[in-house]
């Protein structure tokens, strides 16, 4: 299921691009969920989900769609961003945000099929599917583990829960997502580098608000595994 988010403030004009998105998907054969949003404003952190694709609108009155774009990078999200807009001036700030395509509104039903079948191309090339027991989750929903008892909790965001246990160990579940960007800043806590917004030799600090402790020992050592991989990944930084 691919989850697609499309922000417009012009209703006729998002219903129409939902609805042409949605018959691409089945045309495709690709399930989706499209997410339809009128007023921007009411795109907080929390309210993003965990969108695989977004359609954002540049100009929506006192809402600038590269700034939504980065409110989506600062909650750790790599959704693909594809701006649909009648303004090409703005295509040198999309590149802050590494945004994925530029859609003319003027243009669209030429190039909305080939970007949309681009987007899922891109998607699958991702390989970021992780299955633990009977669930099989995209690792960005993942923001970290913690040991619980006699298992795992594993705290999740934009899916169907926002907790999930494991019967894993922590050292189990480390080498199944060092590959997917995950951090073992403690030894009781795995982290999804996507959500570090902080990190200090006190504590490490979510992109949700919520602080861990870390491992002052390999503080160092952790701050360089880090820093190496924003550096790979400098959507994360805004």
């Amino acid at each position: 299921m691919v989850k697609i988010l499309i922000c417009d403030d012009n209703p006729a004009f998002a219903l129409q691009l939902s609805q042409k998105v949605a018959r691409l998907a089945h045309g495709f054969g690709q399930p989706v969920e499209v997410k339809s949003c009128t007023q921007p404003e009411q795109l907080t952190p929390e309210a993003f989900g965990c969108p695989d694709i977004a359609f954002l609108d540049i100009d929506m009155g006192n809402i600038n769609g590269i700034d939504l774009a980065r409110k989506i990078r600062r909650a750790g999200l790599d959704t693909l961003l594809i701006f649909v807009t009648n303004y090409p001036e703005y295509a040198p700030e999309g590149y802050e945000v590494a945004a994925f395509r530029f859609l003319d509104k003027g243009r669209l039903d030429q190039k909305l099929p080939y970007y949309f079948s681009q987007a899922l191309h891109a998607l699958e090339s991702k390989g970021d599917q992780i299955q633990l027991s009977d669930e099989v989750f995209p690792s960005r929903c993942l923001v970290y583990g913690e040991t619980h008892s006699r298992g795992l909790l594993l705290h999740m965001t934009g899916y169907h829960t926002k907790l999930l246990t494991c019967s894993k160990t922590m050292g189990e579940l480390e080498k199944l997502l060092l590959p997917h960007g995950f951090l073992r800043v403690h030894q009781s806590f795995l982290v999804n580098m996507k959500y570090i917004r902080k990190m200090q030799s006190t504590g490490v600090w979510l992109t949700q608000g919520e602080e861990l402790p870390i491992s002052a020992r390999n503080y160092k050592q952790l701050k360089e595994t880090f820093l190496t991989w924003r550096a790979k990944n400098p959507w994360s930084t805004f």
